[in-house]
């Protein structure tokens, strides 16, 4: 079960509805796209602008991200930050496989689901629809898979007691199936999902392990009808030579989530 402190989500909502909209928002525009009364945002913008996480223009009356928003995601985006040296591998990886690679990692406020953090996009005219900042049920796509992997067998049937959600006529619905899948993930080193999380994708998603932990997960996503045995395995060979070079830079810089 969730437990979410309202109060902090009504400013990261109002942040990210800022970054998100052209960075030039009025009160009303804020207003009207988060629908939190407007009593409660004058207080959080006005601490905001003071704090200089935010801008306000008093010529147009819009808000704009400030410069301590900028400083602080600065420090996240220096050159030594793992997360920077990930996202460079996976737009290497998109430039030898022309497919959609996306990183995961286990949902803090849900551990049954994984949360997209990071995707690189390729120039193919039909590709997955996704987002960074969403989670799915992790034991239907390919990273989940990867990510459940760090939990023994008992702690994976304690994780789904109450059953596993269905999303497509495909996915893994029987806890016994879901854990004989994840020993084959841990067996073979890389995890497949043929169309679970969305009925016309194929997905193969191998693990990034930091410090002997599995911290996150990297994997490319293609329709179907483009999921040949020969793209299939060339995708296989380019993640493994990838994560491989990853997982060896993070024994020296650890990526915790």
């Amino acid at each position: 079960m969730k437990t979410e402190h309202r109060p902090t989500l009504r400013v990261l909502n109002i942040l990210e509805v800022i970054s998100e909209n052209n960075n030039e928002l009025t009160f009303t525009d804020i207003y009207s796209k988060l629908k939190i009364s407007k009593s409660t945002i004058q207080p959080i913008l006005k601490t905001l602008v003071e704090e200089n996480f935010i801008n306000y223009d008093k010529s147009t009356k819009t808000y704009s991200i400030g410069f301590n928003f900028f400083k602080y995601a600065q420090v996240f985006l220096n050159d030594e930050n793992p997360f920077v040296i990930i996202k460079g591998e996976m737009k290497k990886i998109v430039n030898e496989c022309n497919e959609i690679c996306q990183m995961g990692t286990i949902d803090k406020s849900d551990p049954k689901k994984v949360f997209y953090i990071a995707k690189e996009i390729s120039d193919q005219p039909i590709q997955l629809i996704s987002s960074v900042g969403k989670s799915l049920p992790a034991h239907a796509t390919a990273l989940g898979k990867c990510l459940l992997t760090r939990y023994s067998d008992s702690e994976i049937r304690q994780l789904y007691s109450d059953g596993l959600e269905k999303l497509t006529e495909n996915t893994i619905t029987d806890i016994d199936q879901l854990i004989e899948n994840i020993n084959i993930v841990r067996k073979n080193g890389f995890a497949v999902e043929d169309g679970e999380s969305s009925s016309s994708i194929t997905c193969i998603a191998f693990p990034l392990i930091s410090k002997g932990h599995i911290a996150a997960s990297i994997s490319i996503s293609i329709p179907k009808y483009r999921a040949t045995d020969e793209k299939k395995l060339f995708i296989k060979e380019t993640l493994s030579k990838h994560c491989k070079k990853i997982n060896e830079i993070l024994d020296d810089i650890p990526l915790t989530f």
